[in-house]
């Protein structure tokens, strides 16, 4: 019988045990379920991570890379999966489709190569609205998941993709990046350049040479075809060769009515030399005239002040003496 007492006693505290030790459980959960309670509404968590969402297109925009980089956190990882880009993204900066990176350092290298080697410029994205508005979810007071439409422009083509999945944590006073997934979708190629049609010019009167009739003036072709910067084919050859005999001789029409106009005009300056021979004695005279006066005068005016002076002198050794 005491046996049997033995043995329900020590049933009865490790029942008692038991008991305890789930009741010190329950108190140490609802502990941390009371420190887990939120303080701040999701509005505020939200419209204090935004502003460094829209910081970050901002500081790339500005070519700061240094910045993009650093607002990871330094265990951060990026995934990108880069679609129709990822042969040129192979053969450029070598990375494999999709890639993923670890660390600040190879995340912020691959912004930098983004711009500097892709050329990637003008981002859009984390917009409040319109076609690149971004979605955010606050999933306590300190974390935040963003996803958002982006876009680039990279020379005259633009490249749209999607941040489908970035994850934000709250590091004292600044929000950093934990993780980022981001996939390139298309690459739109520039609109179609407008080639202006090919017209055939109306024949225009070219402008009369010195000395010709105007009656003789020549026109220009009745259709201009430009040449081409390299044949190999006969035709070409000889089609060349005869535009270069049509120039040839066009330019000996132009030397011939030169040549007219130069014989015309020495004619013309020979007869006013002989004009203007007869003209000269006389223009000669009354130039040496005019001269013999002015320095008449000169010399007349030089007298006078001369003697102007002599009086002034005179004078002046009077009062003294």
């Amino acid at each position: 019988s005491s046996l049997a007492a033995r043995v329900q006693l020590r049933t009865m505290l490790s029942n008692a045990l038991t008991i305890t030790v789930a009741l010190l459980s329950c108190l140490l959960l609802g502990g941390e379920a009371s420190e887990q309670r939120r303080l701040l509404a999701d509005e505020e968590v939200l419209a204090s991570q935004r502003f460094f969402s829209t910081q970050w297109r901002k500081r790339f925009n500005q070519g700061d890379v240094i910045y993009c980089g650093q607002a990871f956190a330094g265990d951060a990882s990026l995934h990108v999966s880069f679609g129709p880009l990822a042969e040129t993204i192979k053969r450029l900066i070598y990375l494999p489709e999709p890639a993923v990176l670890h660390g600040q350092v190879p995340i912020e290298a691959f912004w930098n190569a983004s711009q500097q080697v892709l050329g990637f410029k003008d981002m859009k994205g984390y917009q409040d609205d319109g076609a690149y508005s971004s979605t955010a979810l606050a999933v306590d007071d300190n974390t935040v998941l963003v996803s958002s439409p982006v876009a680039w422009t990279s020379g005259v083509r633009e490249v749209r993709g999607q941040t489908t999945s970035e994850l934000w944590v709250r590091v004292g006073l600044q929000w950093k990046l934990r993780s980022m997934m981001l996939a390139i979708k298309e690459v739109l190629e520039p609109a179609a350049v407008r080639v202006l049609p090919e017209t055939t010019p109306q024949p225009k009167a070219v402008l009369p040479l010195l000395g010709e009739p105007a009656a003789t003036a020549t026109t220009a072709p009745a259709k201009v075809v430009p040449a081409a910067l390299v044949t190999t084919s006969s035709a070409g050859i000889t089609a060349t060769e005869a535009r270069l005999q049509s120039i040839s001789a066009g330019t000996a029409t132009s030397e011939a009515a030169m040549n007219k106009t130069i014989v015309a005009t020495a004619g013309d300056s020979a007869a006013a030399d002989a004009a203007n021979s007869q003209v000269g004695g006389h223009g000669n005279f009354m130039i040496a005239a005019m001269a013999l006066l002015i320095v008449g005068s000169a010399a007349i005016m030089w007298r006078r002040a001369k003697k102007r002076n002599e009086a002034s002198i005179s004078g002046f050794e009077a009062m003294l003496g």
